[in-house]
C-alpha cells in the first residue's frame, strides 16, 4: 500500500513547475508539521491520541512498538524511494553510550551500510541521553550546551519549545 501511495504522489507532481519555475519533487519530509498539524488531528490507529505528535518524516510513529533499528531500516526501505527523495530521512535515536565501545561503533557502521545497500537515501543517527534531557528541562541554565537533532537541523535543547523537547525525548532510543 505504501508503494502505491508514494508512486501516486510522484506521478501527481511529474512535470509540474512551482512558482519559481523549478520542478516539484515528491518527498516524505515533514519539516515541523509533525507537531503543528498533529494538534488539530484526531486519534490514529497506531495508538496516537488526538493532539499528540506524529513521528518525523518517514520514520515510525512515536507509539509504534519497534523491536530494533534493523526493523526500522527494513520498513523504511521496503518501498522504492527513488522518485520520493525530496526530504524524508529515517531518524534513529541511540543511547549516547553506544559510542563508548569499538564493538558498538562497528555495529552502527554495519547498520549504516545495510541502510545504503537496501536503497535508503537519508539516515539521521542521533546519540541521546534521556536523563540529561530530563535534567535540562528542569535546570536549563546547567545545560545550555546540550545539542539535539530535530529535523534536518540541530538545536540547543533548552532553547526549544517544550513541545519539541518532549518530542525528542519520546522518540524510541535504541541500543545495539
Amino acid at each position: 500500500m505504501g508503494g502505491l501511495l508514494l508512486s501516486s504522489f510522484a506521478d501527481a507532481l511529474e512535470g509540474k513547475t512551482n512558482c519559481m519555475g523549478g520542478t516539484w519533487r515528491a518527498g516524505t519530509g515533514t519539516a515541523m508539521y509533525y507537531l503543528w498539524h498533529a494538534r488539530d488531528l484526531g486519534a490514529t490507529a497506531d495508538g496516537r491520541l488526538k493532539g499528540e505528535p506524529f513521528g518525523t518524516n518517514f520514520s515510525p510513529s512515536l507509539f509504534a512498538q519497534i523491536p530494533g533499528p534493523v526493523t526500522d531500516i527494513e520498513s523504511f526501505t521496503a518501498n522504492d524511494l527513488t522518485r520520493n527523495m525530496n526530504g524524508g530521512p529515517l531518524t534513529l535515536e541511540f543511547s549516547a553510550s553506544i559510542f563508548q565501545s569499538q564493538e558498538s561503533i562497528q555495529k552502527v557502521a554495519t547498520l549504516i551500510k545495510y541502510f545504503v545497500e537496501r536503497g535508503g537515501h537519508q539516515l539521521q543517527l542521533n546519540a541521546v541521553n534521556l536523563d540529561a534531557m530530563k535534567e535540562a528541562q528542569a535546570n536549563p541554565d546547567l545545560y545550555r550546551q546540550l545539542v539535539v537533532r530535530i529535523w534536518g537541523w540541530s538545536a540547543y535543547f533548552v532553547e526549544l519549545d517544550k513541545d519539541f523537547q518532549d518530542h525528542v525525548m519520546a522518540r524510541q532510543e535504541y541500543s545495539v
